[in-house]
């Protein structure tokens, strides 16, 4: 297995970055948002990257498939770890990151790649343009810091959390003529059969009121979440949003 980083332009394009490659990065700012990711930008992008737990829960619940009773759903058929080669028959360009980094990383960019290509079929919500990709970044004694990454373009908008009071989940004054269009939007998600495949977390969704458009940015395959978080956010936004 060899290790081979590209260099990346700058000003970075999302349209420069190529699934699967691997790339060097001067650095990497990243904060947490949730027990998951990490979260950081280059440029103009957003870069999400598994946290330890977000490592630990994937390799758990995805890769070893162990079940649990808060399971929101059992891993598709591609996947699961033992079909990885099939799933790389699907979406090709990962087959560079298996060679250079191993099939644990390319298993974990792949199962996020599948997510996005579920919802892309659906066609119920609007999704960031998304590339997968390996990053590296000298850390000093420390060596190469190397982590599979999912790389978005950024959307401008209001998150559905800020438009409602959080205490008591009602639309703030400024943003009450979005009910009607919001519920539009959200209705058909909730009622469709990828619904299982949704974190419901209000913080996941961007409205653009321009272009009418409703994002959905999480990333993350919803085997990575709680049945019990999940539900309770899925109540909730049908009380606020769809009532």
């Amino acid at each position: 297995m060899t290790t081979k980083l590209s260099e990346l332009p700058s000003p970075l394009r999302l349209s420069d970055l190529t699934d699967g490659v691997g790339y060097r990065v001067p650095s990497l700012n990243l904060s947490q948002p949730n027990l998951f990711t990490r979260l950081g930008s280059l440029g103009e992008l957003i870069v999400k990257v598994p946290s330890d737990r977000g490592r630990t829960d994937f390799a758990k619940f995805v890769k070893r498939g162990v079940t649990d009773p808060e399971d929101i759903r059992a891993n598709e058929e591609l996947e699961r770890f033992e079909n990885l080669e099939q799933a790389l028959h699907r979406f090709s360009s990962f087959a560079i990151t298996r060679a250079s980094f191993g099939d644990d990383v390319a298993h974990f960019l792949l199962v996020h790649r599948l997510q996005l290509a579920r919802l892309e079929a659906a066609g119920l919500v609007s999704l960031p343009q998304t590339r997968f990709v390996v990053l590296g970044c000298s850390r000093w004694l420390f060596g190469m810091y190397l982590t599979p990454a999912i790389v978005q373009e950024r959307i401008r908008g209001i998150r559905l959390f800020d438009v409602v009071e959080p205490m008591e989940g009602v639309f703030l004054s400024q943003y009450s003529h979005l009910k009607s269009q919001l519920k539009g939007k959200l209705q058909p998600l909730v009622d469709s059969k990828i619904s299982i495949h949704i974190d419901w977390n209000i913080q996941n969704f961007i409205w653009q009121e321009a272009t009418e458009r409703l994002y959905y940015v999480d990333s993350k395959p919803t085997t990575m979440a709680s049945k019990f978080s999940v539900d309770h956010n899925l109540s909730s936004l049908r009380e606020t949003f769809l009532a």
